[in-house]
Parts: structure tokens; C-alpha cells; sequence
């Protein structure tokens, strides 16, 4: 019975420290649980707002991807052709691109071409006829040719050299560069246009076809594409691209008995001239 009383009391005491480091544990552990939700709420915090710096970043970039006209502004120095066009069309609502020179209006890669363009462009876009088949740089320079495309003031002019003309004509490849330097030097006063001369595509019956002069038209396209080098203006290299993807071999895949392309032939110079259209200018 004395060892009940003893007991009893002993018991008492080690329930009350029981309880007493408990709660002290208890509290502890609310603590460190805290501690984790904070440093959960921050990390969380942190990786969100990274998040959305992330995508407002994506939004940029995708809002510098679109082609609007401030887009164009800042990248004025390297629009590709397409690009160039389609600014235009979007600072003015309208864009003008005026063909002149040894270039047949007829083919059916003009009008393929000229579908391409007006799908690229947000404004009008408008063709300007100003080709002389066959023409060749003497004639295009008596004939005063430039004075109608000056009036109308294109945004854009594509002269096709007139290279077999020239051949055909069998003058000297000086006479070629005084005639089409008149011609080049009327053209260029109009500041605000881009002139860009356009080879012609190789005729495979013409080739190595010389005349009095011993001369082929690929030299008359030499000494053209030499004085446009010297004054600095854009050539658009259809001719050898067009060879580049056949050999002279080949090249009658390309053209029907007449020289005159068939569809093989109409598919290559769009698809090169597409591939001209996307690279700066």
C-alpha cells in the first residue's frame, strides 16, 4: 500500500512531463512545417514569375516574327524582296512592280510569279507592262522605251537584259555597254525605285551559237551583268542558276522543239525566282 502512495505521485509527474515535452515537440513541428510552406510559397513563387517572363518573352518574339510595318522598319537593311514588296504595300496600301526589256509577258512564269507576289503582300498589288520582246539594247535606247516606265514611276522595275537580241543584232560588246548604260542611267534617276536586272534563261539551241563577231549571247550577258556590277545594281542570276540544275545536256527537258518552255521548264525559273524572291536583297 506504501508503495502505491510512492508510485502514484512518481506516475503523475513523469505524465506531466510527458505532455509538457509534447507540446514543446508539437510546437516545434508546426514551426518547421511553416518554415516549409514559406520556403515552398517563394520557390513556387519564383518559378512562376520566371514562367511568365518566359512567356511574355515568347510573346515578343512571336510578335517580332509577324510582318507589320514597325517589324519592317526596324529591319529595313535586310527585307528580303518579298518582304521589301510587302512593306511597301503596307506603308503606302499599294505596291507597283513594272516589267521592261527583253521579257515575254506571255510565258506563263510571269503570271506565276505575279500570283506569288500579290499572295506575300498585305496591299494592292500592280503589274506594269513595259517589255519589248526581243528588243535589243540599241533599239531600247533609240526607242526612248524608258520614258514610259519613268512616268509611271514604279516601285519596283525587273529589266530583262536583252542578251540574244544583242547577239542576234551582232553588235560590239562596247556598243552593248554604251546603249545599256543610257539606258541603266535613265532608269536609276528615279531614286525611289528598285531596278534589278533579271538574266535571261538559257536557250539551248543558242548556246555556243556565235556570230560574226565570235560572239554568243552568254557574252553579251557577261558584259552585262559587268556594267551592273560597276554601277552597283542588283542582277538576279537566273541563267546560271537555270544551268545549275541541268547540264547543257539536259536542257532540252526543259524546252519543246520550238525553244519555248514547256512545263518542266516554267516550274524551274518560278522555283528559282521564288527562291531569288526570299533572300535579301
Amino acid at each position: 500500500m506504501k508503495k502505491s502512495f510512492i508510485l502514484i505521485p512518481l506516475l503523475l509527474i513523469a505524465t506531466i512531463v510527458t505532455i509538457v515535452f509534447g507540446q514543446r515537440y508539437s510546437a516545434r513541428q508546426r514551426e518547421e512545417m511553416d518554415g516549409n510552406l514559406v520556403s515552398f510559397a517563394e520557390d513556387h513563387e519564383g518559378v512562376s514569375e520566371e514562367t511568365l517572363e518566359t512567356g511574355n518573352d515568347a510573346e515578343e518574339d512571336g510578335a517580332s516574327s509577324h510582318k507589320n510595318l514597325e517589324y519592317y522598319e526596324e529591319h529595313s537593311e535586310s527585307l528580303t524582296l518579298y518582304e521589301f514588296l510587302d512593306f511597301l504595300s503596307l506603308k503606302n496600301g499599294e505596291v507597283s512592280l513594272a516589267y521592261y526589256g527583253d521579257i515575254d509577258s506571255e510565258e506563263a512564269w510571269v503570271n506565276e510569279l505575279n500570283t506569288m507576289i500579290a499572295d506575300s503582300i498585305s496591299g494592292d498589288f500592280n503589274v506594269m507592262n513595259h517589255t519589248y520582246p526581243e528588243y535589243d539594247s540599241y533599239e531600247l535606247y533609240i526607242q526612248q522605251t524608258t520614258q514610259a516606265v519613268i512616268k509611271d514611276s514604279p516601285d519596283v522595275i525587273i529589266y530583262g537584259m536583252p542578251a540574244l537580241p544583242d547577239k542576234i543584232r551582232d553588235i560590239g560588246l562596247a556598243e552593248t555597254e554604251e546603249f545599256m548604260s543610257y539606258v541603266l542611267d535613265s532608269l536609276l534617276i528615279q531614286e525611289k525605285t528598285e531596278l534589278l536586272l533579271l538574266d535571261p534563261y538559257p536557250v539551248p539551241n543558242e548556246i555556243n551559237q556565235f556570230n560574226s563577231r565570235s560572239l554568243d549571247y552568254q557574252s553579251y550577258l557577261g558584259r552585262m551583268q559587268s556594267l551592273a556590277e560597276e554601277k552597283d545594281i542588283t542582277v538576279l542570276p537566273l541563267h546560271s542558276a537555270f544551268l545549275n540544275e541541268a547540264s547543257e545536256n539536259s536542257l532540252a527537258a526543259y524546252f519543246d522543239d520550238n525553244d519555248d518552255l514547256n512545263d518542266e521548264g516554267t516550274h524551274q525559273i518560278v522555283t528559282i525566282l521564288d527562291t531569288f524572291f526570299n533572300e535579301e536583297l
